[in-house]
């Protein structure tokens, strides 16, 4: 056989290209493949971790999921979509609280990652509601509960919040005399 005419090996890059291709198909079997290859070609590559570890989550395989995105941290700590997709999992998989700490640690990376900073403070805002759950009709209750700073802004003093029966009343009641 000539060397023209050898077969080529896939490159890394090629099959976690296959890969993505193959999971936004809806072919997970022969994503995980690719993604096993690939990493095959690059062991312990944090990127094809992370895409194998998103795969199994999907595929409802919770451990495997952590497992995979764990070794990607584990490459590379301070990359915040790896710790994002963790804590998603974890929320998927009812470990809120280990999710809150994957949220944080997206926030430490990343302070402007608007999506971790809401989720991980619903989920310790949800944790101070205690065992009787979620009965504040404000949010802003849950988080100042949760220990978290909350910033009033000044308001117009004929705004009408509309949290209570009564209130939609009152505001039909100020509608019609305008």
């Amino acid at each position: 056989m000539s060397p023209a005419s050898a077969p080529t090996k896939p490159t890394f890059t090629a099959l976690l290209k296959a890969g993505v291709a193959h999971q936004q198909g809806g072919r997970l079997a022969e994503a995980e493949a690719a993604y096993k290859q690939a990493l095959k070609v690059t062991p312990g590559q944090p990127d094809a971790l992370h895409l194998l570890g998103a795969l199994a989550s999907g595929a409802g395989r919770p451990e495997l999921a952590v497992e995979m995105i764990g070794k990607a941290i584990s490459a590379v700590p301070n990359h915040a979509p790896f710790h994002h997709t963790l804590g998603q999992v974890l929320i998927a998989n009812g470990k809120p609280m280990e999710a809150a700490g994957s949220f944080r640690r997206v926030i430490q990376i990343n302070p402007d990652h608007n999506e971790a900073c809401k989720r991980e403070i619903m989920l310790v805002a949800e944790r101070a509601a205690g065992p009787a759950g979620l009965t504040e009709t404000s949010i802003t209750h849950l988080v100042a509960r949760a220990g978290y700073p909350v910033h009033l802004v000044p308001g117009e003093p004929d705004n009408i919040k509309l949290t209570y029966p009564e209130d939609w009343q009152a505001a039909l009641d100020r509608l019609a005399g305008e």
